[in-house]
């Protein structure tokens, strides 16, 4: 276990200054004989505005969090089965003029040879940047996690998990096997796993786009005019909105192979719903006829304009599928 006064003392540094270096703490009977290292560097603006900030770290978790202030803060703590390999965990940081800050974690100077296991090695990373800027992230397996933003975000998982709170901006989310989770996005969203879950609750921009192959998409307050949800072996739930829709024609299309549909519509315009599906098609309070290639239809609302028609499309191969609308 490590104490908080075990940790190296912080050193901070303000970009044309030279940064401070933290000093290790060697390994003891407390901290179960693990050498930690913490860190902390700020960077300012240089030419331009900091407008985007990189960050690529395959050794451990990192926290981006949007702050008022135009500096970067990033907080490094360094975890090593020594002292000698503590010393080889880097962090490179590179502020270019254009206003990117890029931030890369290696061990070495990425032609050594590494130690024959890594499990005792890791670099987390708490990263506060201007509000305003893009992040692009990357972890190999540990948790990215970003939050109160207004300049969305691009992040790439791999086998790490992914959370997301408070965004504006699109946000682009890919993982391997990792699930990840959507909390308030005002923005487009497009999401896409393996083997994995994808929480989503409060999606409220012009489009949204989930993908899995394996796993379950559960999507709650959903405001977006332009919904795609697909999944080849999972269920998927769905309580969607169209109070933002206005004059505009809206759709909403969820597709799964051999997983459940469940969709719920809080309906302001006119609905036309197309089902089908290997099971059971279920519409709540509504008539419904059939169509070609056993395609159940059915229309919710009263009659308005054209561009006041809202489009549902649902379809599961061997599963059942469910819709009902609930009136504002």
């Amino acid at each position: 276990m490590i104490r908080p006064g075990l940790l190296a003392a912080l050193a901070s540094a303000v970009l044309g200054a030279a940064p401070a270096v933290a000093q290790p703490v060697a390994p003891d009977d407390e901290n179960d004989g693990e050498v930690v290292e913490r860190a902390e560097l700020t960077v300012g603006p240089s030419r331009r505005p900091i407008r985007s900030v990189v960050i690529d770290n395959a050794l451990g978790d990192v926290k981006v969090e949007g702050h008022d202030s135009d500096h970067v803060t990033i907080v490094s703590v360094k975890h090593a089965p020594d002292v000698e390999t503590l010393e080889r965990l880097r962090v490179t940081l590179v502020p270019d003029p254009d206003g990117t800050v890029r931030l890369t974690t290696t061990l070495g100077d990425g032609r050594e040879r590494p130690p024959t296991s890594l499990a005792g090695l890791r670099i987390d990373l708490t990263i506060r940047v201007p509000r305003s800027a893009r992040v692009d992230g990357h972890v190999g397996s540990g948790r990215l996690e970003v939050k109160h933003l207004d300049g969305g975000a691009d992040l790439d998982a791999g086998a790490g998990t992914i959370n997301v709170e408070n965004v504006a901006g699109r946000v682009l989310a890919r993982s391997v096997d990792g699930d990840q989770t959507f909390n308030t996005v005002f923005g487009d969203l497009d999401a896409h796993a393996i083997d994995a879950d994808l929480a989503l609750d409060t999606i409220r921009g012009r489009a949204l786009t989930a993908q899995i192959h394996s796993g379950r998409i559960d999507a709650r307050r959903v405001a977006s005019r332009d919904v795609h949800l697909y999944a080849i072996d999972g269920d998927i739930h769905v309580e969607a909105d169209t109070a933002t829709w206005g004059q505009h024609r809206g759709a909403i299309v969820v597709s799964s192979l051999r997983g459940d549909i469940d969709v719920t519509v809080r309906a302001t315009v006119r609905l036309k719903v197309r089902a089908r599906a290997g099971g059971n098609v279920v519409f709540a309070g509504a008539t419904t006829r059939d169509g070609r290639d056993r395609w159940v239809e059915g229309q919710f609302g009263r009659a308005g304009r054209p561009s006041q028609l809202g489009t549902v499309r649902l379809e599961s191969r061997y599963g059942d599928v469910a819709f009902s609308v609930v009136n504002p």
